[in-house]
């Protein structure tokens, strides 16, 4: 199949100029995961083991019954591309292409179709079979290929957006409610100015897009949309120009659902916890009664289990039905399922999940909220927007890491590209959350100025006090380790780590334990931008609380979370090397917004300073006098950061090796300026 790509367009003159920009970077996405799976058949350790039971053929279809053998089996769908390997001798082996079509887990057995030219290999039956682990769902990039031909089945005021970037006029100029004051008084009191005007223009646009730096408020600003847009069920006024100018309302007969999505189960969870928190608005309390909140889709997590849609559906069949064994009826499941669908009002679910066959149905949906907007590909966005929704939310931030992509080529022309970002580019009015909450001033100093060009305000919230007066306890620090050298991971040779950062990290773990008493794990963490560093790391603290708790992990894992204190291991050292995807803004954006309290940098300032971007983050913590040098032995570096001056270096000289001997000469010197005993 030959086709030819192109950059993606800002704006599009139909749906077939859509069609032929995007239909090529799709293929191109979808072939580039079939050649990744291919390749993964070179590493035996990533094949599943299996045992062929049967095998049949039908309407020109052949079929293979297997059973999983090792411990990937879990990870295995239905409708998911893989690939079978069919080992006929020691040397020789024959590859197909197969799509699972059932899954049964509980005996561990799937029926996989594959091409029918391979029914000659399967007359020896103990013939071994082996599946790659990696595959990816047919039923998602089937369901984005159709969304591209039906396009037109938009509503006419997204697609004037999609296509020309521009708003539709509204006829309607102001929208009034009956309890306008009371509703302005609780928006002041529980948001602040910039919170209140994305809040308030959903009253006033279909399509509405909230940017929010990290700490600014996000989840916080979605759960004061859905509580205005629930008061605005009951009756809505609207100011028409007529001959006396006077107001008409029009009461709404059914109330209208709302749909909360997201990207990742993360992100969806926080948004329901925070709707157990409940609303500004009064009155409110009613949407807490029973079936009033769904969580629809899988591996959410289990604070939410007594929300979720498939445990409801077998407590409402429980209760307004008599059939005792209702859960072996499909048809008793059927109507809790529909009925449970028209009691909801708040549903929170994933993009991959808003497909959902319910949701395709004619209910009445008042609003769609997409948070995370711009960590999704386009077609994504659009496809939760299908025929279900009167208007449109989307929040996210174009500063931080976009959509994943396999695709080196389809990245390079805009596939990952979310339409929260096609929009911004094109001038499209946004809604800018400006204050932040999460970081110390320290911390947020930098990232403001750089990526958001002073746009963000520090909350008086924000600020902290230091773990001690001592200089290297400061809210943003950055460590030079010039003396460290990364290798390539034993286990992935695709991607790096650096022992020697892991070792200057663990020194730094056990002065803060001795050094601060309020240590607490839960709220630490180590951040990496190589996987090969998260498992060394791992590996090295695996007696810690901080391996056991897994507060270790990738800067693309950590994003949308947060602790008060980060350590981020840049791993990078060779000069000839490069520093690879750290040079990515959004990387480094991310990484440096997750700490609340104290966040420090450890690094190759050598390797580093060629990047435009790192050289103004060390030029800056320098000019800040938060730059520190690191040498070996790194024992003795870690020890002389605790010193103010070159007198006080005087007082403290031990240079033994041995940690408790070290550790008690450095208490002692503690307590000459706290006056604290130190017993160990």
């Amino acid at each position: 199949m030959h086709y030819k790509l192109n950059f993606l367009c800002v704006k599009f003159s139909s749906s077939k100029h859509y069609k032929q920009n995007l239909e090529p970077l799709l293929l191109e996405e979808i072939f580039e995961k079939v050649r990744h799976m291919i390749t993964t058949e070179k590493d035996l350790n990533m094949l599943r083991k299996s045992k062929l039971i049967g095998y049949f053929i039908l309407k020109k279809k052949l079929f293979i019954m297997t059973k999983i053998l090792n411990q990937h089996f879990a990870s295995l769908e239905e409708k998911t591309f893989l690939l079978v390997c069919f080992f006929i001798d020691r040397f020789r082996k024959k590859n197909t292409i197969g799509i699972t079509k059932s899954v049964y887990l509980t005996y561990k057995y799937a029926k996989i179709e594959i091409s029918l030219d391979k029914w000659h290999l399967l007359v020896k039956r103990k013939i071994p079979i082996l599946f790659s682990s990696f595959n990816f769902s047919v039923y998602s990039h089937l369901n984005e290929y159709n969304f591209i031909y039906f396009l037109d089945t938009l509503p006419f005021k997204f697609k004037h957006v999609v296509f020309f970037c521009t708003e539709i006029q509204q006829k309607l100029k102001k929208i009034y409610t009956r309890n306008n004051l009371v509703h302005k008084y609780h928006l002041k009191k529980h948001f602040n100015q910039s919170q209140m005007s994305s809040i308030t223009s959903v009253l006033e646009k279909d399509i509405i897009l909230i940017q929010g730096p990290p700490g600014t408020g996000k989840t916080r600003t979605i759960s004061g949309i859905i509580s205005l847009v629930i008061n605005q069920m009951n009756f809505i006024f609207y100011e028409k120009k007529l001959h006396m100018n006077n107001f008409f309302q029009i009461p709404l007969k059914q109330k209208n659902k709302v749909i909360i999505s997201a990207i990742a189960n993360t992100a969806t969870d926080e948004n329901v916890f925070r709707s157990f928190m409940g609303f500004c608005f009064h009155r409110i309390n009613i949407i807490f009664n029973l079936y009033k909140i769904i969580r629809v889709g899988p591996n959410y997590h289990f604070l939410v289990d007594h929300v979720s849609f498939d445990n409801l559906v077998f407590v409402y069949a429980s209760e307004y039905d008599s059939c005792i064994k209702f859960w072996k009826n499909k048809e008793v499941i059927k109507k809790s399922q529909k009925k449970l669908f028209k009691k909801g009002l708040l549903f929170y679910t994933t993009v991959a999940c808003i497909n959902h066959s319910f949701f395709k149905k004619k209910y009445f949906f008042e609003i769609l909220v997409l948070d995370e907007a711009a960590q999704a590909i386009e077609i994504n966005n659009l496809m939760c927007v299908k025929n279900i929704s009167k208007k449109l939310v989307m929040v996210g931030d174009v500063q931080q890491l976009p959509a994943f992509v396999f695709s080196k080529h389809s990245a390079f022309f805009g596939y990952d590209v979310s339409l929260f970002k096609r929009l911004q580019l094109q001038k499209y009015a946004i809604c800018f959350l400006e204050i932040q909450y999460r970081m110390h001033p320290q911390i947020s100093s930098f990232p403001a100025r750089k990526f958001y060009k002073n746009g963000i305000k520090d909350s008086v919230l924000s600020d902290s006090e230091n773990l001690y007066f001592l200089r290297c306890f400061s809210p943003f620090n950055f460590f030079d380790v010039s003396d460290s050298l990364e290798n390539a991971h034993l286990k992935n040779e695709f991607s790096w780590c650096n022992l020697d950062e892991i070792r200057v990290i663990n020194l730094f773990i056990q002065l803060l334990k001795y050094t601060h008493q309020k240590f607490n794990a839960q709220s630490f963490g180590i951040i990496s931008g190589y996987e090969g560093q998260v498992d060394e790391i791992q590996n090295y603290f695996c007696n810690e609380k901080i391996s056991k708790e897994k507060k270790t992990n990738t800067i693309d894992s950590f994003q949308g979370k947060e602790k008060d204190f980060i350590i981020f291991s840049c791993v990078r050292s060779r000069f000839k090397s490069g520093i690879g995807f750290l040079s990515d803004c959004r990387r480094i954006n991310v990484a440096f917004t997750r700490a609340k309290k104290y966040f420090w940098c450890i690094g190759n300032s050598t390797s580093l300073s060629k990047n435009p971007t790192w050289k103004e983050i060390l030029s800056d913590s320098k000019r800040r006098l938060k730059f520190f040098l690191i040498r070996k032995p790194f024992e003795r570096s870690s020890r002389r950061l605790l010193f103010w001056s070159t007198k006080d270096e005087e007082i403290y000289s031990f240079d033994g090796k041995r940690e408790k001997d070290v550790n008690y000469s450095l208490l002692n010197y503690l307590s000459f300026f706290f006056g604290k005993k130190y017993v160990i």
